[in-house]
């Protein structure tokens, strides 16, 4: 009572390096089988209170019987569980040490740390390598039926609860896979007796968008030659209409600027332009020299020095008006005045202005390298 025996029994099995070197496990349907038996032993194991703390492909055993089909046991080890932290670990223990989340984080070892290493093993037969950690993107890459593409995914989740609840539940999804693909294959399998009739309608298909793409062809054909030798006339009234479109964002601009001392304007000068409405907001783009222009002007800077050195302070003094395309703006009468002021040319009342209501004010200027300008503008009901 009490003794440990070894019974040894020798079993003539496959190599997993030569299985997959020789390209026998490339048919889907023997993979998902042998994937369903794994699945399945180890049901059994979890049922009767026993799991595998480390489960790794060693440890599954491929046998092929007489006819030529494989059948998967599993090698249960006793010194897994009596030593589970070897000091030499083979290459494929120690690559599952190294990035099982269970023991990355400490965590308890129990069945779902089983599902989570069987989900490596059968991405690693999918794959062909046996040394790689990079298990979702590797199932991404695999062109598997949407059914094992999410098994495997919850099956390699991080956090245990998010993984199937049993090993039963595993070979449960992958009986119903193995079935639905096993359809598949026979749908396949008799589709040759039905490809000349797929071979016809295909071809009818085919033809129908040939033909549509030809009708399209000679309808694109003809609207090019209809706008390429269409009148003249017509070309420019597109353009005139399009150019009207936005003719009430265009805005004509009159700056006035003076120097004075004492209520006597010493220089005076005037600038015009056009202005163009950017925005909802009231925003106007215009040249620098129409809104600004004493900032190039240096008969204005001369002469302030010489008021300056003669001992006088002059001061700057400006104003701006800008009236829409429609709004009238020029007064006739005022060419018949020998020398009339700036209100007698323009109809300065009806304007925004710098002055009064509607509001114009300068919203910024760039630096003489950039010729532009914004002014802003708001109307009374603004």
């Amino acid at each position: 009572m009490g003794l440990w025996y070894r019974i040894s029994e020798w079993i003539n099995t496959e190599s997993w390096g030569s299985l997959l070197a020789s390209g026998q496990l490339r048919d889907r349907e023997v993979l998902i089988d042998l994937f369903y038996q794994m699945a399945s032993i180890l049901a059994v194991l979890h049922e009767q209170g026993h799991f595998i703390p480390h489960l790794i492909l060693n440890d599954i055993i491929v046998i092929k019987d007489d006819r030529e089909e494989f059948t998967i046991k599993i090698d249960y080890k006793l010194s897994r569980f009596f030593d589970p932290k070897l000091n030499r670990p083979g290459p494929m223990l120690k690559n599952l040490l190294d990035c099982h989340p269970d023991i990355i984080n400490q965590r308890p070892l129990d069945y779902r740390s089983d599902i989570w290493s069987l989900a490596k093993i059968f991405v690693e037969l999918l794959t062909a390598d046996l040394e790689t950690r990079e298990f979702l993107p590797k199932i991404d890459d695999l062109e598997l039926p949407s059914e094992l593409n999410v098994l495997l995914k919850v099956m390699l989740a991080d956090d245990p609860d998010m993984r199937p609840r049993s090993m039963a539940e595993v070979a449960e999804s992958l009986d119903k896979i193995k079935k639905v693909e096993a359809e598949k294959i026979e749908e396949e399998l008799a589709a040759p007796e039905q490809a000349p009739v797929r071979t016809i309608t295909r071809l009818n298909k085919i033809v129908k968008l040939l033909a549509a793409a030809v009708v399209i062809l000679i309808i694109a054909g003809f609207l090019a030659w209809y706008q390429l030798y269409q009148p003249e006339e017509n070309g420019t009234s597109r353009f005139e209409t399009y150019a009207n479109k936005y003719a009430q964002s265009i805005a004509f601009l009159v700056t006035e600027y003076w120097l004075e001392v004492d209520g006597s304007q010493y220089y005076h000068n005037m600038s015009e332009g056009t202005a163009f409405l950017v925005d909802s907001d009231g925003y106007l783009l215009t040249g620098r020299h129409v809104v600004c222009p004493w900032l190039d002007d240096t008969n204005l800077f001369a002469t302030a020095e010489q008021l300056k050195a003669g001992g006088t302070t002059p001061v700057f003094k400006f104003r701006i008006f800008l009236w829409f395309e429609g709004a009238k703006a020029f007064n006739q009468g005022a060419r018949m005045l020998p020398d009339p002021e700036l209100a007698d040319v323009y109809f300065t009342d009806i304007a925004y202005s710098t002055e009064g209501e509607p509001r114009l004010t300068i919203a910024g200027s760039r630096q003489a390298a950039c010729a532009n300008a914004t002014l802003g503008y708001f109307s009374p009901q603004a």
